[in-house]
């Protein structure tokens, strides 16, 4: 991505942008690409750049408790770079940082189509992944089986820990105190978390004091990068596009409860919205597809 920012930095200077301008560009978007390569789990190319991305880097910005002038140039530095690759083809989504009294949050563009894929395309992309017996891969297929099974958000998946999983019981535990739920496994699913803690994750972390359930191939928790980048590689490879996404992962998994008749509860709990509203307001625009 280094190029690209160079890339812009030359057209602001064409502009006749000031010079502390320009410097402050320069100095807010390194430091994004900082924050990409060192929370990548391979090579960052920019076309990688997606809402789960962003989601992260703006919980970054927050922790480090920035003035709020401070954080207002850092967002307004990265909208006008995602219009530039935007507006350059380099990446298709529509996506920006906004600003609100509780920090930064993303923006995406309400009236995109949601994206679903076929049972018979996830099928064969989980059998595929399922072939071979790396580690990762074992955890990958943990990972996606999870989501595909419960919808949840991947800050939920994020903040997994094993204290979380009763392999007994057969159910899991998301969410934090304010939001909390336990549901049951379905036997596909619990099946491959048992395989992950068997065969997966003792194979990428041997530190006892690890509490996270998913851990990346350094052996500590795995991030939302992470995850993001472990959908798109098996997506890939599986032929299904750019479209597919932890997010259009969680568009199938909703549509699927529709289908299947869960009621309006039931999906609520499984995907983890506080309020019922919001459940049935997500049903009513996937019903209308």
């Amino acid at each position: 991505m280094n190029n690209h920012i160079n890339i812009f930095l030359k057209k602001l200077k064409r502009e006749k942008y000031s010079i502390n301008t320009a410097e402050a560009y320069a100095i807010d978007l390194y430091q994004f690409d900082k924050f990409l390569i060192s929370n990548s789990e391979k090579k960052f190319n920019v076309s990688d750049l997606c809402p789960e991305i962003l989601d992260e880097y703006i919980q970054y910005l927050r922790n480090k408790n920035l003035k709020t002038k401070t954080l207002m140039r850092k967002l307004s530095s990265i909208n006008s770079f995602l219009r530039f690759l935007k507006d350059n083809d380099v990446i298709q989504g529509d996506f920006l940082v906004t600003s609100s009294d509780s920090g930064l949050k993303l923006c995406e563009d309400k009236g995109k189509e949601i994206s679903l894929h076929c049972d018979k395309d996830l099928i064969e992309l989980m059998n595929m992944i399922l072939q071979s017996e790396n580690p990762r891969a074992i955890r990958d297929y943990s990972i996606i089986k999870l989501l595909l099974d419960t919808g949840v958000e991947i800050s939920d998946l994020l903040s997994l820990n094993i204290s979380d999983i009763d392999l007994k019981k057969k159910t899991i535990t998301f969410g934090n105190k304010d939001n909390q739920r336990t549901i049951i496994l379905s036997a596909e699913t619990l099946e491959s978390l048992q395989n992950y803690l068997k065969l997966g994750r003792p194979e990428l972390t041997q530190n006892a004091n690890e509490n996270a359930l998913y851990v990346s191939q350094w052996g500590s928790r795995i991030t939302r990068q992470g995850i993001w980048q472990i959908v798109k590689k098996w997506g890939r490879q599986a032929g299904l596009g750019n479209d597919f996404s932890p997010r259009s992962i969680r568009h199938y998994a909703i549509w699927k409860m529709i289908r299947h008749n869960k009621s309006v509860e039931e999906i609520k709990s499984l995907i983890g919205h506080k309020n019922i509203n919001s459940t049935m307001n997500l049903i009513k625009r996937y019903s209308e597809r």
